[in-house]
């Protein structure tokens, strides 16, 4: 692993702490670490580990706690009656993610405020490095539906400073966020990658009226033209994170290159072959190994992602001793468009479908009125209210008399590098 001195030490010492909890709490990490001494133990021995999937999770929850209250029933329990925050000790998530498996993630009250400083740390490196701060003035989000488990609106409130005036949803009707965005007149939004073409369009229209100072992109790798549009219309800061439900925010603009920084300092990220073999730098990485070195309530020691990632040889061009790295690749989940131009993000989708403890996967492909829905069902699920919810969600979002097919699967296809095509639209 490279790096400043400084940090090199911040990974070691994070790393042996990390290893030695896990074999201490955890029965499921004791077993696969029996051998391993945390005292001594070397970033560079991280290829000596076992690796991690999104599957061991899902199948070992409660043996890779190290909490003997956090159990899988007790997370789902807290999802199910909208309580997120748990006790205040613990903050649940659950999403899909973009490999399709429903997952359950549990951050600790401490690890979920460093969610959220690792969200701003590239803000305020950019504001020193260039004197240069963002006008006052109110922040919109437009990202999840409130009251749901999705990182975007969890982390968001708990963040606090938003009211209810300042927070949209990506499945609201877009007339009505254009509205708020007019009469608010935001200095920040942050905002989904896939929903910014939407507000160049009514910019460029002119149903939209808004002098940003800054964008902040989340969620989905953003369109390179999408950001430049915006560059040209707005002459505001764009930044871009990368982020994920396990790990938070693990890359974030620096503004001074194409690209992210990487979180070297509280997560190691193994860039790798499909067979788990170290990439050279400059070479696009088909997955990566994640460890994370600041959430210890359920360790992911060498934690599978799928996403593709470049990490670069080159020093970053702001001075950071973080390693500079590419925009993921392949990780847009881009909208479908209905008769008349009406816009339906894929999170009205995500919305319902990822609440539900009985779906393990899912895939959605786009019809001319709505939508068939292929569901692989790890419990109790009920297609009927599953397509009268989706259907009462898609109508009021602009789509006529809509209908929605649900169908129970043994399972879904994948791409050749595993990813499940979640969201296909309609063909024309």
């Amino acid at each position: 692993m490279t790096g400043a001195p400084k940090i090199y030490t911040t990974q070691t010492d994070l790393l042996r702490e990390l290893l030695d909890h896990a074999k201490t709490r955890s029965t499921w990490h004791r077993e696969r670490l029996q051998g391993v001494d945390p005292a001594t133990f070397r970033v560079a021995d991280l290829d000596s580990l076992p690796t991690m999937k999104k599957g061991d999770v899902n199948e070992h929850f409660d043996e890779i706690s190290t909490e003997p209250r956090l159990t899988r029933s007790w997370c789902e329990s807290h999802l199910q009656q909208g309580n997120p925050y748990t006790d205040g000790t613990f903050c649940v998530i659950a999403s899909g993610g973009t490999s399709g498996h429903r997952t359950v993630q549990v951050y600790t009250a401490q690890a979920a405020a460093g969610v959220i400083g690792l969200g701003s740390r590239m803000d305020i490196r950019h504001m020193i490095r260039t004197g240069v701060t963002p006008a006052p003035g109110k922040v919109v989000w437009i990202a999840a539906a409130p009251g749901g488990a999705h990182a975007t609106d969890v982390f968001a409130r708990l963040g606090g400073g938003l009211t209810d005036g300042q927070r949209f949803a990506v499945t609201d009707p877009v007339g009505d966020v254009i509205a708020g965005l007019n009469e608010i007149q935001p200095a920040i939004i942050m905002l989904y990658s896939s929903y910014l073409k939407q507000l160049i369009q009514a910019q460029s229209d002119g149903r939209l009226s808004i002098a940003p100072s800054q964008l902040a992109l989340t969620s989905e790798t953003p369109s390179p033209a999408d950001m430049a549009k915006a560059q040209e219309i707005w002459n505001c800061s764009i930044s871009s994170s990368w982020a994920s439900v396990e790990f938070g925010v693990m890359g974030r603009s620096s503004f001074f290159q194409e690209g992210h920084l990487l979180s070297d300092d509280l997560l190691l990220i193994e860039a790798v072959d499909e067979h788990g073999r170290p990439v050279q730098p400059d070479t696009q990485a088909p997955k990566l190994l994640i460890t994370n070195l600041y959430n210890r309530s359920m360790p992911l020691i060498r934690y599978e992602l799928t996403d593709q990632l470049t990490i670069y040889s080159r020093p970053a061009d702001c001075g950071s001793c973080l390693r500079a790295a590419s925009l993921v690749s392949g990780r847009l989940d881009d909208h479908f468009v209905y008769d008349g131009g009406t816009p339906v993000h894929s999170h009205l989708f995500r919305h319902v479908l990822e609440q539900r403890p009985g779906i393990l996967e899912y895939q959605v492909r786009q019809t001319r009125d709505g939508a068939t829905v292929s569901l692989v069902a790890g419990g109790a699920v009920d297609p009927v209210d599953i397509g009268a919810t989706l259907e009462r969600d898609l109508e009021r979002t602009g789509v006529p008399s809509p209908r929605v097919n649900i169908r129970l699967v043994p399972s879904i296809e994948r791409t050749t590098a595993q990813k499940l095509k979640r969201f296909i639209a309609l063909q024309e």
